[in-house]
């Protein structure tokens, strides 16, 4: 009797599997594998360079046909098996490239989200907006968000103010969380209502993503500011629970679920033999405007926050 033939296996690694981001990423990819006859390996590398390095190996070794990976964050490439990975089969990159592989990447335009983002505020009237991140501003998507800022406040006749940072330099997503957000994250809330009950204060804040979009509202009602009427706050991911704050969060949207599709889809097309080095794709965002941001109060501020960096 013929041995049935073996199933085609694709690899699937994220550096943590514990918010609504990362399981649109997996179903996006997961939907067009299957359509084409590939199962999907996952694992997890907990953002840690050392477990996606082991991880790669075990994939290489056991003959998956490709590799979707969501890097880890690291300071250098170097040590990395992803050198050495690239090199034995096709992979695609999600999110964000990292420097010194020359690697496919699938990922959302966070350059242009960056300046719908900051042309909102500036056209609400908004003259002293700060951008907000935790200390992650050399990783790609951030970056790209922060350069967006910049330029756009240039283009309007206005010098960027340095960016306010806050936490520690790791990813942090809103419902990572085992505890309310104000519990897992009272440090980080406690340093941006210091930063906003200073004078000079920002009369806008484009955070980096819609966690601290959130933790800046929570800082703001404990030094007695309000959402919008006294600072406007805008986030970026479009998370789904982010419509049901208080007030809801005005963001820029990215898809989750196109980026692992188009992923997946770019990888079939290297495995059957097409390009493979240094394919940017880079997929659509749209501002979605909701009740976090206004015109300036009469009479703001117009000093610069000074750069809480932590």
């Amino acid at each position: 009797q013929p041995s049935l033939p073996k199933r085609k296996i694709a690899g699937f690694l994220v550096p943590g599997f514990h918010s609504a981001f990362d399981s649109q990423l997996l179903a996006g990819a997961e939907n067009v594998l299957r359509s084409q006859g590939y199962g999907v390996r996952f694992a997890c590398t907990e953002r840690d360079v050392d477990e996606e390095n082991r991880l790669l190996r075990e994939m290489c070794d056991d003959g998956v046909a490709g590799l979707l990976i969501w890097p880890a964050i690291a300071p250098v490439t170097n040590g990395r098996y992803l050198l050495t990975a690239q090199s034995r089969l096709p992979i695609v990159l999600l999110d964000r490239p990292l420097p010194g592989l020359a690697l496919p990447c699938v990922t959302s335009h966070n350059y242009l989200g960056g300046m719908e983002a900051t042309h909102h505020l500036l056209a609400l009237g908004h003259r002293e907006i700060v951008f907000l991140a935790s200390p992650l501003l050399d990783v790609w998507p951030v970056a790209e968000r922060f350069r967006a800022y910049q330029e756009a406040m240039r283009g309007a006749g206005l010098e960027p103010l340095p960016p306010l940072l806050i936490g520690p330099r790791e990813e942090i997503r809103v419902d990572a969380v085992r505890y309310s957000v104000a519990e897992a994250y009272a440090s980080e809330i406690s340093d941006l209502a210091a930063a906003l009950a200073r004078p000079g204060r920002p009369t806008a804040i484009f955070a980096m993503n819609d966690l601290m979009a959130l933790l800046t509202v929570i800082a703001a009602g404990q030094v007695g500011l309000r959402v919008p009427h006294d600072l406007s706050v805008i986030g970026f991911d479009n998370l789904s629970l982010v419509e049901h704050f208080a007030p809801p969060l005005t963001t820029v949207a990215q898809d989750p679920f196109k980026i692992g599709a188009e992923a997946a889809r770019r990888l079939l097309t290297i495995v059957e033999g097409g390009p493979a080095n240094d394919v940017w794709t880079l997929l659509p965002i749209h501002l979605v405007v909701r009740a976090s941001t206004a015109p300036p109060p009469e009479g703001g501020d117009s000093q610069s926050i000074a750069n809480s960096s932590t």
